[in-house]
């Protein structure tokens, strides 16, 4: 019995600190709560961020991919406005050099006139010379030219 009595008295002064470790602990625990909540939350942003990382990648290479393109239209249009001018200096010059072009160029690209090439296709024309040409040569090895008729 004397030994509870001595009990007594430290069971007395140490209720107050049995609170304020409950307390503490009770603190622990919404600390280490708020902590896994803050690391839930930093995984979500980790993953946002992730994935506007790749959208951005994405966007990026679209991006590149568009400028290779601007860049393949722009020379594009170089070698267009090139050959504009350099057509442009011929026309100028077949003008100075055969003067009927003058006088005739109201009826190019006229329908019915001898001038209109719209219906041509330079293709099937470039063929057919070829086969010309060559037919030409074969008749110009069995035909000989010093003959009179």
């Amino acid at each position: 019995m004397k030994e509870r009595k001595a009990i007594e008295p430290v069971k007395m002064e140490s209720a107050p600190l049995q609170v304020y470790f409950e307390e503490l602990k009770n603190e622990q625990e919404t600390l280490e709560l708020r902590i896994k909540e803050e690391e839930t939350k930093g995984v979500q942003t980790n993953q946002e961020i992730n994935q506007i990382t790749s959208k951005q990648n994405a966007k990026e290479n679209g991006l590149m991919e568009i400028e290779q393109e601007l860049a393949g239209k722009i020379d594009l249009l170089k070698n267009h406005e090139t050959r504009v001018k350099q057509g442009t200096e011929k026309i100028k010059q077949m003008k100075e050099s055969e003067p009927w072009l003058e006088t005739e160029m109201h009826l190019f690209g006229k329908e019915g006139t001898k001038y209109n090439f719209k219906d041509v296709e330079p293709l099937v024309l470039q063929e057919d010379l070829k086969m010309m040409d060559e037919a030409r040569e074969e008749l110009r090895k069995r035909v000989n030219p010093n003959v009179d008729l």
